[in-house]
């Protein structure tokens, strides 16, 4: 009965513009390519629209790729399915629309001239010409001098590590935009040109204001490129430094020109919370050198259909299938993973340890269905999402209702402790259990802080005690 509630659950809420006609369809695609990235990406409401992206990624990946329609922030993703234009491609750690993001990054493949701003950077998308899977996206778009001229970014991820596959126009300067930093917090670039490689960090976190200060979060990243740089530089706030190899700041990012004639160029990177070793190492774990760019497509893709075929639909419509599929495809995405081989940063102590760990557990949304149904689609990282449930109690003083990726402050209830129990219940305990139940019982008997009021959006509420 749980089953069926929990599907009924997820096919009804799935954001699509489809009948369910209830006739018989035989197929003949796997399940992940029954999958539509669209849906949900789009809404009548300038803020709040949708709340999915085309979003590349491995299952639960801790950093997903996404193509950037626009700027994003709380409230605001970077894809928005009616929008015209293109401004990049993003490193992003956004689980939901009324989230924001953090430790992010932009790369934006040119042709011609350095474009910086995204109003002066933005190219025209045909969404005729976009390809989007789980486990690729491909999207052309007219660049160069009165953008005569084509460029093809097409791209895979993993859990931590990413892989471009970008073609160049014949007769034009290629270039490769980098954002470090956008505001605020901002970020830092290192070019290492002897070395084909790009390191970057960013500090930014749009939710900063709805919990603790984090002194030492920073998102990292390793870039590094199959062809040697014909020029690079920085810029900060607007201003290039041709040469520069270094720069900090709130707007502050770089460029990579390559060799006249590249008419391709590979560009694997590697994420990390923890520094640029950690980030390195989890990009030769997951991306080696000797990767191709069609193996790691493949080997997601294949990791995608080994969950989605765990279920199979018989008589159902092809409508019917792709609204299931697609929302059998977006409760693989969260918790992310969080720890990076044995290792993870914490942002409730603002310190690295050593295990494992998980993140973006929109808990009030989700302890109902989505993490029991967690148990019987994915039980292998149940454990796994309490322990690190666990680990905030201890390292940060509460379970989180909210994390992204600490406290926030929002959403009332205490939902995790109906996700620990029901994993209980249900026979998942390799965690400490004396532990968790030492924090459930804080949450029943002790009030938090200022419990009086409720913080939503940077706004207070009174609230009723009950």
């Amino acid at each position: 009965m749980r089953v069926l509630r929990t599907l009924f659950l997820l096919m009804s809420v799935a954001s699509c513009p489809f009948v369910m006609s209830g006739k018989a369809a035989k197929t003949a695609k796997s399940h992940v390519d029954e999958v539509s990235m669209m849906i949900g990406t789009d809404g009548s409401h300038e803020t709040e629209y949708g709340g999915t992206t085309p979003a590349v990624g491995s299952p639960f990946a801790m950093t997903q790729w996404c193509a950037a329609t626009r700027l994003n922030g709380i409230s605001r993703t970077m894809y928005r399915r009616c929008d015209s234009v293109l401004i990049g491609f993003m490193g992003t750690h956004q689980p939901a629309i009324w989230m924001g993001d953090y430790g992010f990054m932009t790369l934006m493949p040119q042709s011609g001239e350095l474009k910086i701003k995204a109003t002066d950077r933005q190219v025209r998308l045909d969404h005729g010409k976009e390809v989007a899977t789980p486990y690729y996206y491909k999207v052309s778009y007219a660049s160069g001098k009165h953008g005569a001229s084509e460029i093809t970014t097409e791209m895979t991820a993993t859990s931590r590590a990413s892989f471009f596959h970008i073609t160049y126009p014949k007769g034009e300067k290629s270039l490769l935009y980098l954002e470090a930093g956008r505001e605020n917090e901002g970020g830092f670039i290192r070019i290492y040109p002897d070395k084909r490689e790009v390191h970057i960090y960013n500090k930014e976190r749009h939710d900063a204001h709805l919990g603790p200060a984090l002194p030492g979060f920073k998102g990292y990243y390793v870039l590094k490129f199959s062809e040697d740089f014909a020029g690079y530089g920085t810029w900060r706030d607007g201003a290039v430094s041709g040469k520069s190899v270094q720069a900090e700041g709130g707007s502050v990012g770089g460029y990579v020109e390559f060799p006249a004639g590249t008419t391709w160029v590979d560009v694997r990177i590697g994420s990390s919370f923890i520094d640029f070793e950690q980030a390195a190492v989890n990009l030769s774990k997951e991306i080696p050198a000797r990767s191709s760019f069609a193996s790691v497509t493949k080997k997601v893709k294949k990791e995608w259909e080994e969950k989605l075929s765990k279920i199979d639909l018989e008589g159902a419509s092809e409508e019917d299938r792709t609204i299931f599929y697609t929302a059998f495809f977006r409760t693989l995405q969260y918790p992310r993973e969080f720890s990076e081989y044995g290792r993870y940063y914490s942002p409730f102590d603002d310190k690295v340890h050593q295990g494992v760990s998980y993140n973006a557990y929109s808990l009030w949304d989700t302890f109902r269905a989505e993490h029991p149904w967690l148990q019987i689609m994915a039980p292998e990282r149940v454990d796994d999402m309490v322990t690190a449930l666990v680990q905030m109690y201890e390292e940060g003083g509460w379970i989180p209702k909210w994390p992204n990726p600490t406290y926030t402050n929002i959403m009332i209830g205490t939902h995790a402790d109906a996700v620990i129990a029901d994993a209980y219940i249900n026979g998942f305990r390799d965690y400490d259990v004396e532990k968790a139940y030492e924090a459930i019982r804080k949450d029943a008997y002790v009030p938090p802080t200022d419990d009086s009021l409720h913080r939503w959006g940077g706004q207070r509420m009174v609230e009723r005690r009950i």
